[in-house]
């Protein structure tokens, strides 16, 4: 398992190079921790991919004794695992939890293989134990890290939706077509606005949006900024200030640790140059990292907005860099925001 390099004996080959295991997994550089057990093939939730660890005897303490495989040893931690492991008589096997392609790295969560294995336990690998402490507290200095350094994002709702947003998280225009409690409300504060529109409307135009390989992004995941807009920009006429928004801060970096394939889409990164080409679309909306998120969230306010030129309050956020969040769902669970007080 990944953190454990520190106390355990590197492989000869695998510390090398990448080593097929089996048609079912193998060793590879992994982008968690040093190396990671990866697909060899698809799984589907429920699947065993091999076995995790082997019943072995009683130490002199009394304690019972589990033998690592080497599928084990290499597998990382992640809060969000896609693996787990199952006990069948005197063994322990690794089964998907969720749909995984082949080339993925496997993950799983330390704290339920703890608890899994059960209190009075030892874990062993090529004869050495395994020290749970180590295990809990490499975890819990890791996590301690990652909370100081997390990039928080925002996001606006009307104050009329918070309570649904406590209870479905911030979804996208399309999860709002497959969840009748939310839409309903969505577009209920809507009503008296520039932006009111009734059901069937608003469903046509985002499927039709759907349809379009451009603005396709722009309804698969909810929009947020970088940082607080330009209070000298949002005058009574802009949309946060007609649909009485609440400020909703997102951490991004929490949610990118649990579902890595979420994509942040970058929206506007550059102002629209009337004097350019007709479409500009690759050329101000792309995939950013959290690098470039890290760059916008210290960029001063009245700098992300000085390109937004909208008396009227038309448009949101034109010609101002912000994203939407596509994770696989559409949305971002309520346990990754902070709504306003």
């Amino acid at each position: 398992m990944g953190p454990l390099d520190q106390v355990l004996p590197a492989h000869p080959v695998l510390s090398q190079q990448l080593k097929l295991a089996s048609d079912d997994w193998y060793v590879g550089k992994s982008e968690v921790a040093g190396q990671g057990v990866f697909a060899g093939k698809d799984y589907e939730p429920g699947d065993r991919i091999g076995i995790a660890m082997t019943d072995g005897d009683e130490d002199e303490f009394g304690d019972k004794i589990w033998n690592l495989t080497e599928l084990a040893r290499y597998c990382n931690h992640q809060n969000k695992n896609n693996v787990d492991i199952e006990k069948d008589d005197d063994r322990f096997h690794l089964v998907a939890i969720e749909p995984i392609e082949q080339d993925e790295e496997l993950v799983s969560n330390y704290w339920q293989v703890a608890r899994a294995k059960g209190p009075h336990s030892v874990m062993l690998y090529e004869g050495k134990q395994v020290p749970t402490s180590d295990l809990s507290d490499y975890v819990e200095k890791e996590a301690a890290s990652r909370v100081r350094d997390d990039v928080y994002v925002q996001s606006a709702v009307p104050a009329a939706s918070r309570e649904l947003v406590r209870k479905h998280g911030l979804l996208s225009s399309q999860a709002l077509l497959n969840n009748p409690e939310a839409l309903e409300s969505f577009l209920s504060g809507r009503k008296g606005t520039d932006w009111e529109e009734d059901e069937e409307a608003f469903r046509q135009r985002i499927e039709e949006k759907l349809k379009d390989t451009f603005w396709g992004d722009a309804v698969k995941g909810p929009s947020v900024f970088f940082g607080d807009p330009d209070p000298d920009k949002i005058t009574d006429a802009h949309p946060l200030r007609k649909l009485k928004a609440e400020t909703v801060r997102v951490n991004l970096s929490k949610l990118l640790r649990d579902y890595p394939k979420t994509r942040i889409a970058g929206t506007e990164l550059q102002p629209y140059d009337p004097e350019g080409p007709e479409h500009q679309g690759d050329l101000r909306h792309y995939d950013i990292d959290m690098d470039k998120v890290r760059e916008y969230a210290a960029t001063a306010p009245k700098e992300l907005w000085k390109h937004y030129d909208e008396p009227e309050g038309v448009r949101y956020a034109s010609n101002v860099p912000h994203a939407q969040i596509i994770t696989p769902s559409g949305g971002i669970p309520s346990e990754y925001l902070e709504l306003q007080e």
